[in-house]
């Protein structure tokens, strides 16, 4: 099995001196040569994918199958907010509907690849609050300094 992941980068709008060509056609090859032994699954965004299929009359053609998934939903996004107690900060009162807020909020255009987005937000934003100010208390009511909360106005701000 060969899995490409953005196969589209093999087939640059400005090919100019690239090798992507030629491995295409090496490809198509092993594709045709082989294709009772291997199995080739290519993935990237929807319209450069349509691109590389149409750069070569066998490639398209070597594909049985196009499974196409949707965009993550704002609510999907905010998934890594739910393990906030796993690293020990707590969610206060507002502050979920803040993430999807903010979520709904992003920009979508063709560069925007929101899961992608949606760990570098939320790794941002860890790393602001270790650096911001403590809580009062840890998971056992204690005092504990190394515990951040995170509030509702730590998303307040534009998405960037």
């Amino acid at each position: 099995m060969l899995f490409i992941d953005e196969a589209y980068a093999l087939s640059p709008e400005d090919a100019g001196r690239d090798f992507g060509k030629e491995a295409i056609d090496t490809l198509v090859k092993l594709m045709e040569d082989h294709r009772d032994a291997v199995v080739v699954i290519v993935a990237g965004y929807t319209a450069e994918m349509e691109r590389f299929l149409s750069v070569n009359p066998g490639v398209a053609s070597r594909f049985s199958r196009t499974i196409t998934f949707s965009d993550y939903a704002p609510t999907s996004c905010c998934g890594s907010w739910q393990q906030a107690d796993e690293h020990e900060y707590r969610l206060a009162p507002g502050a979920a509907e803040a993430v999807l807020k903010y979520f709904t909020a992003i920009p979508k255009g063709p560069a925007f690849g929101n899961g992608r987005t949606a760990r570098q937000t939320s790794r941002r934003w860890w790393s602001a609050m270790r650096a911001g100010s403590p809580s009062s208390t840890n998971r056992a009511g204690r005092p504990d300094p190394a515990v951040r909360r995170i509030c509702r106005n730590c998303f307040d701000c534009s998405p960037s």
